[in-house]
């Protein structure tokens, strides 16, 4: 199917398809939502040590190479933390709420779910906030592109 311009988070992985491309604009801190029933629903902020023996939701290897980053130090087996696999779909956000399983999240998200809170977390990790585009694009969308990443900076 044809397309112009598809915006996203975490589509820095480049597509397996000859014919598509993706340009990052800026990169997105990453935080966790927390579902309403989850012991750390309200704190401010987590730290590492905060998450220490939890389920987090987390995209397939493969989607973003930053997400695998993500899933790297998050695999330190001192955490004892249990990744859970699951399509970043709108369906993730019902199921964490409805699981109480926090996932990786960005502040983009935080009106996603009304059951799920963005908490940031004390680490250095982002996601990407790009577009995918035909390898060829429209003159007028590249500039709609330029726009963009510059009034991000």
């Amino acid at each position: 199917m044809p397309f112009d311009l598809v915006l996203t988070v975490g589509g820095d992985t480049p597509p397996n398809k000859p014919n598509e491309r993706y340009v990052e604009l800026f990169p997105v801190p990453v935080c966790m939502a927390v579902p309403r029933s989850h012991r750390l629903f309200r704190r401010v902020s987590l730290t590492m040590d905060d998450l220490r023996g939890e389920s987090i939701a987390i995209a397939q290897p493969g989607v973003s190479w930053r997400a695998d980053q993500v899933r790297r130090s998050l695999s330190d087996p001192v955490l004892g933390l249990h990744l859970v696999e699951r399509p970043y779909t709108f369906s993730v956000f019902n199921r964490c709420a409805r699981e109480g399983m926090p996932m990786l999240s960005t502040d983009m998200w935080r009106n996603n779910h009304p059951d799920l809170r963005n908490i940031p977390v004390e680490w250095s990790h982002s996601f990407s906030f790009g577009a995918f585009l035909p390898r060829r694009g429209d003159e007028l969308i590249e500039r709609f592109l330029e726009v963009l990443a510059s009034a991000a900076r």
